[in-house]
């Protein structure tokens, strides 16, 4: 949800349209931004501006994000091609009542959401191609310039088309909770972002050259904590104790009446358990000899053990790491983890490999190579299946990257 204000020079100022709105919050911005910005409404050079954060977003999510600048320039201006001289986004603010392209000191919540270090011109757009470094400009209400070393022109209000906005695509993390709720009413919690940008005439009515004008937009997104992890699994309960039976004391022999045989011993006739005894003295005739092999211990069996090589049973798990931001060079988004039985990597939308053992010693490998693809932001979706015994569901994993065009030097200008 997103609104737009146009700003004009001090000699050519106008109020700005509202650029688009989604629902009630929506609204309420463009409300609140006309009561704070109205002016008397005269012709000049001026911008709409609109950031675009998807809505809601949970803590730790990397989600594609955008800023559009279009030429909004009326009367004799809204012939003539604008040069984007400064570009800024504030992704964070705790209130709706924003000044411009900047957060209010009350309103003050940096770092809940955190743009890419770099973003790239949006296809068929006036900045096609052009790459962008993001960096931060004031920490205490964490703004942001988007900054371009190719010119920038965006084709006249008057033609319209793609040609007259310029569409900067990039990535947001979201780091943290909002502190602050932009909207208080509005069930959940939100943060306001508030882009800016300003410009120089370009011609081709010479008598307009020069002019300058900013113009700004917001948007808002709600922002979810982090999920509650799952509880641990009950602990596993061992095995009792396999009980070793108690041995059976030794039957003392008795001598059968009679002579012993010759080197043998007596023994009664039934005798089959404990140590064969002999008595002192003679054995009488008729007993039985007691061998020396008859005097072993009964075979006591040890308590059960897991086999060799045997494990506990283990829940599953995976985790994915990858380069993000602008990238040209061929890289890897490795998969790692336990209990991984299949890998399925989709890259876009189209499954590109499938892997049922590890590729790279105990991992799972995708090779990526961005210089064969359309500039822009790209997505990998690996598909992780665990075995069937680790009792854990399949899962998805992400990761986004971008694709960015070769540096491309322009003509230089001075306004």
């Amino acid at each position: 949800m997103r609104h737009s204000k146009t700003g004009k020079t001090p000699q050519d100022s106008t109020t700005g349209p509202g650029f688009l709105s989604r629902t009630t919050i929506a609204l309420a911005i463009a409300i609140a931004t006309l009561l704070i910005g109205a002016t008397s409404a005269f012709a000049g050079v001026g911008f709409n501006v609109a950031p675009d954060v998807p809505t809601p977003v949970t803590v730790g999510d990397v989600v594609a994000t955008s800023l559009t600048i279009t030429n909004a320039s009326n009367a004799s201006q809204s012939a003539d091609d604008v040069r984007l001289d400064s570009i800024t986004l504030v992704p964070s603010c705790g209130t709706a009542s924003v000044i411009g392209g900047d957060c209010p000191a009350g309103g003050f919540d940096p770092g809940v959401l955190r743009p890419s270090s770099t973003g790239t011109g949006g296809s068929g757009t006036s900045c096609a191609g052009v790459p962008f470094t993001i960096d931060l400009i004031d920490s205490a209400q964490g703004k942001y310039a988007f900054n371009h070393s190719t010119v920038v022109v965006l084709g006249a209000a008057s033609r319209g088309g793609p040609l007259a906005s310029c569409v900067i695509e990039f990535t947001t993390t979201v780091v943290k909770e909002a502190t602050k709720d932009a909207f208080p009413a509005t069930a959940g919690t939100q943060t306001l972002q508030t882009g800016a940008a300003t410009g120089t005439d370009f011609g081709p009515t010479q008598a307009n050259v020069g002019l300058t004008g900013a113009g700004f937009g917001t948007d808002v997104t709600t922002v979810n904590p982090s999920p509650t992890p799952p509880p641990p699994p009950p602990p596993i309960t061992p095995p009792p104790p396999t009980t070793t039976p108690t041995p059976t004391p030794p039957v003392p022999c008795t001598p059968a009446p009679g002579p012993a045989p010759s080197g043998g011993e007596l023994c009664s006739p039934g005798n089959t358990k404990g140590v064969c005894t002999p008595p002192p003295g003679p054995a009488p005739v008729g007993g039985e000899l007691c061998a020396p092999q008859a005097a072993r211990a009964d075979c006591t069996t040890p308590p059960a053990r897991a086999p060799k090589g045997g494990e506990l049973c283990t829940r599953g798990k995976a985790t994915i790491t990858g380069r993000s931001g602008c990238q040209t060079k061929t890289f890897r988004i490795v998969v790692r983890g336990k209990q991984i039985s299949k890998v399925i990597f989709t890259l876009d939308g189209k499954v590109v490999r499938t892997l049922r053992r590890p590729n790279s010693g105990r991992n799972y490998v995708l090779t990526v190579s961005p210089n064969r693809m359309r500039t822009g932001i790209h997505r990998v979706i690996a598909k992780v299946t665990f075995k069937r015994k680790s009792g854990t569901k399949a899962k998805k994993l992400r990761a986004v990257f971008q694709r960015c065009a070769r540096k491309v030097t322009g003509p230089q200008f001075t306004g």
